[in-house]
């Protein structure tokens, strides 16, 4: 017999809708709060190499010979960071290490066994570091303000707990990723689920675009990890929200928050600039001069916070990537330092040695590292973006052509100014701050195709995909992506 409803509450859509998005967010909150609170470094045999093994074609790394710490820090990019926090709180001051001065090359030089301090100890040691040329001291090449951020966390629950953060990593480091990325991404899903309640036609693709929200993209695999891109996006998408999706009156704190935010998010993804710069334009044309006044004076704390933070670090203006080519990035036993004649490197970083340029335009797009084959949703996305009249697109003309912009100049930058895809890392990473730009251009599409049973099973197809790829790196987002493992184990790869 049947089950009938008798409740009224259950034959109520609105409701029943409703209670879908909450367990939705409930389930993916719980997802990554787990992740985060089983936050640690595991050592797999496929990534490590007996010391007696050659390479290539064994693993780069080599299997420790002792029992690693337990951390639950995963790679150098979040280490770098991790490490900057250490030194800030317990230290008071932005170096991480010394090196050791060189008399024959009359030079202070790195690497194993010459470093000191912090980076030298075990589950704290990076790559992502540069050393003044003039004191031999080491520093993050990481932006400052998302660690400043993270160390006063830091230095909050060390002066009302008297939590250490090297007597117990753990403690800290959960708690600040709880803080960091945890509440941001709650926020992050409750606009998602305005903004596709309001423009979703249908609800099968307005649950389909969140539900991708929630799991199909790397938004959310990167939450267990400190880094820039995760609260990247979290403020696209505020930027979003408040500057085009809504039609309040343009206030001053309106127009003053929006400007924060654009700010902000300069300061955590750089070529994010010409995001924010074509946001704030557009304000001013909408609202007029008084915009800049508001909204750049706004802009103007974070942005300016980021450059006082790197001048007290390094005692400079520009950001530690414009040392790249400089004494700062190429010492003596440096990760970055190109091979000598004859020299042999291996590993994604090295991948420029074993491919053309067009081989990593490919790759890039719809191979290992593929924004497309990685995350095939956002094939979706595409369709609107291509054929904003075919899918009804629900916004402005000015809209649409500051989604195609973005995309094709952050994407087309990435493709032309990089060679190593990001490091070790499960996707695109440099790409995840666009996530809501594309993630609200899939949801014309998405009502598009809705009403065809053919469209849906295709949808949801390549919705399947893009979670399988979130989802593999599912204890640590520092590792390579299904697609690159496949085609490395087929040997149609060799870096």
């Amino acid at each position: 017999m049947p089950l009938t409803l008798s409740e009224p509450a259950c034959r109520d859509a609105a409701l029943s809708n409703s209670a879908a998005y909450t367990v939705l967010t409930l389930v993916t909150m719980a997802w990554m709060v787990a992740r985060i609170l089983n936050a640690e470094l595991v050592y797999e045999p496929s990534y490590h190499r007996h010391p007696d093994e050659t390479s290539p074609p064994a693993p780069q790394r080599v299997w420790p010979s002792t029992k690693p710490r337990s951390m639950p820090t995963f790679s150098s990019n979040d280490r770098s960071r991790w490490a900057t926090v250490r030194a800030l709180v317990d230290h008071g001051t932005f170096a991480i290490g010394e090196g050791t001065f060189d008399k024959e090359l009359g030079r202070y030089r790195g690497g194993r066994g010459f470093e000191h301090g912090i980076i030298s100890e075990d589950g704290w040691g990076t790559v992502d570091k540069m050393m003044n040329p003039a004191t031999g001291r080491f520093y993050s090449t990481k932006p400052p303000l998302l660690t400043a951020v993270a160390a006063a966390q830091y230095a909050v629950l060390k002066s009302l707990f008297g939590w250490s953060i090297t007597e117990n990593p753990e403690r800290v480091v959960k708690t600040i990723l709880l803080l960091t990325n945890g509440v941001p991404l709650l926020w992050y899903l409750s606009l998602l689920r305005q903004i596709v309640s309001r423009f979703g036609r249908c609800e099968w693709s307005r649950c389909f675009t969140f539900a991708a929200g929630s799991w199909g993209t790397f938004v959310t695999t990167f939450s267990n990890t400190l880094n820039n891109h995760v609260p990247a996006a979290i403020i696209t998408l505020g930027i979003l929200y408040f500057a085009l999706l809504t039609d309040t009156t343009w206030t001053r704190s309106r127009i003053s928050g929006v400007g924060f935010l654009a700010g902000l998010l300069i300061c955590l993804e750089l070529p994010a600039a010409i995001f924010s710069f074509l946001i704030g334009v557009g304000i001013v044309r909408k609202v007029g001069y008084r915009a800049l006044i508001w909204g750049g004076v706004a802009a103007l704390i974070p942005v300016s916070a980021h450059f006082i933070l790197n001048y007290l670090a390094v005692g400079d203006w520009l950001p530690a990537y414009s040392k790249l080519q400089s004494p700062w990035y190429q010492y003596p036993g440096s990760h970055w330092l190109p091979p000598n004649p004859g020299e042999v490197k291996h590993g994604i970083d090295w991948a420029r040695f074993y491919e053309s340029r067009l081989a990593y335009v490919f790759h890039m797009i719809a191979g290992h590292h593929g924004w497309f084959s990685l995350t095939p949703i956002w094939l979706l996305s595409l369709v609107a973006l291509l054929a904003p009249r075919w899918t009804n697109w629900p916004w402005s003309r000015s809209t649409h052509v500051l989604f195609v912009a973005v995309s094709v100049i952050v994407i087309g930058f990435y493709l032309v100014a990089t060679d190593n895809y990001g490091g070790w890392t499960c996707g695109p990473r440099w790409l995840i701050w666009l996530t809501p730009i594309w993630l609200v251009t899939l949801l014309p599409t998405v009502d598009r195709i809705a009403p065809y049973h053919f469209g849906r099973v295709f949808a949801g197809g390549l919705l399947a995909v893009s979670v399988v790829s979130t989802c593999y790196p599912l204890v640590n987002p520092w590792r390579h992506p299904w697609l690159y493992r496949l085609m490395e184990n087929a040997g149609w790869i060799h870096y």
